[in-house]
């Protein structure tokens, strides 16, 4: 009974738990959030960029200014989110391997996969810490956009209306069609996928780097 007690078990969410927080401080501590204020910059000039040049109709001349933001901002994400889930990933091992943690780690009652969630999650936690904030940042510059948009054409709608070169309808459709491009669950479902992307990613950088490393297999 003595040994049954003593046993290590095979998996134990509390061991990943402790690695994956370590593992988190770890890569903060590597300043890899230098990429958010870049981030923070470049939703500014986004927000700041004026109009295009358009022979459209003003709904599509906002619309466009829209999908714009979001493609840039979303692709900025995924890059983030890609280029983190490599890197650190890859550096993890061979530097616990450097300064001999790895070592430490193993030489306790810790099974491998347990330091391998663990240290998967740490970096999924990173991601998904850092893609939260450019979330937050991404929601807030296209909600401030859309409206300011949208009071910019209706004004103009107005004008069109009165001059009878627009009915109520085609205010109504363009209003519609400036908000479809704004803040929505279908850009926060387009985010979630890239954190699954980088997640998927990240856990493949992770397996290649254990084949470079056969401390973990002997």
């Amino acid at each position: 009974m003595t040994d049954d007690a003593n046993r290590t078990s095979f998996f134990s969410p509390a061991r990943v738990a402790v690695i994956a927080g370590s593992t988190f401080t770890q890569l903060v501590r590597m300043k890899v959030f230098y990429l958010l204020l870049l981030f923070v910059l470049l939703a500014t000039g986004m927000h700041l960029i004026p109009d295009l040049p358009h022979t459209s109709g003003p709904e599509a001349l906002g619309a466009e200014k829209l999908r714009m933001i979001k493609s840039t901002l979303v692709g900025f994400m995924k890059l983030f989110a890609v280029v983190l889930g490599v890197v650190s990933t890859a550096l993890l091992i061979p530097r616990d391997l450097e300064d001999r943690t790895l070592y430490t780690i193993l030489s306790k009652p810790v099974p491998r996969l347990d330091y391998l969630l663990g240290k998967l999650g740490g970096v999924l936690l990173l991601i998904f810490a850092g893609m939260a904030v450019m979330t937050i940042l991404l929601d807030v510059v296209l909600y401030v956009r859309t409206n300011a948009i949208v009071d910019r054409y209706m004004d103009l709608a107005d004008r069109l209306i009165l001059s009878g070169d627009w009915t109520e309808a085609d205010k109504v459709s363009a209003r519609e069609e400036i908000l479809q491009h704004g803040v929505s669950w279908s850009l926060q479902g387009a985010v979630l996928a890239v954190f699954f992307e980088a997640a998927i990613i990240a856990a493949a950088a992770l397996l290649v780097s254990t084949f470079s490393s056969s401390t973990l297999f002997t």
